[in-house]
């Protein structure tokens, strides 16, 4: 790709900076979406999100937390649904949907079952 833009643009310093730039984003977009793993790890009284890029490792663990399926409205009027995990600490959005809030209540009463976190539900 470099090469073909140089070709058709020879003597232009800064427009091949930014050629450069541009390809090196997208070699770093294709490493991520080849070599980035994203995960829950669900056990009796913990949830664990790791995240993992290469020999990079973050982790967020959750002990004793409670579950929460919280409903909005955005400006369209359209209803959007979370399943949030949250202990004393943090919180995270475990998952999310837009319209439609029985998958996410399905999935919510399996991590409760699973974890043992109490779950709130919307009314």
């Amino acid at each position: 790709m470099l090469y073909a833009w140089i070709r058709e643009a020879p003597g232009e310093g800064v427009a091949i900076g930014w050629q450069l730039l541009l390809i090196a984003l997208l070699a770093f977009a294709a490493a991520w979406v080849t070599w980035a793993r994203e995960e829950w790890i669900v056990r009796r009284g913990h949830l664990e999100y790791r995240l993992q890029f290469g020999p990079l490792l973050k982790e967020r663990r959750f002990d004793d937390g409670q579950l929460e399926v919280t409903h909005t409205k955005d400006s369209d009027g359209d209803s959007r649904y979370r399943l949030i995990v949250r202990d004393a600490s943090k919180k995270r959005t475990f998952d999310s949907t837009l319209y439609d809030d029985a998958e996410l209540v399905d999935c919510a009463r399996w991590l409760e079952a699973s974890t043992g976190f109490p779950l709130r539900l919307p009314r």
